[in-house]
């Protein structure tokens, strides 16, 4: 008997771009920011959302 496997959770791009703002802001660790979100942390660091993110700010160094 094959199980059928749980849709993926999908994210608005606001809602990433947040969660990439709240974590390159903050002073708290990413798991922090992760599990108040509830999502896991090792999705704060898809490349194209970071990548994303970047091009929507003025000076995408300016966080640094």
């Amino acid at each position: 008997m094959t199980r059928k496997r749980k849709p993926y959770k999908t994210y608005t791009k606001e809602f990433k771009f947040e969660a990439l703002r709240l974590m390159v802001q903050s002073e708290r660790p990413a798991s922090e920011i992760a599990m108040q979100l509830g999502i896991r942390r090792n999705q704060l660091y898809d490349p194209y959302s970071v990548r994303s993110y970047l091009q929507t700010l003025p000076d995408p160094l300016s966080f640094l």
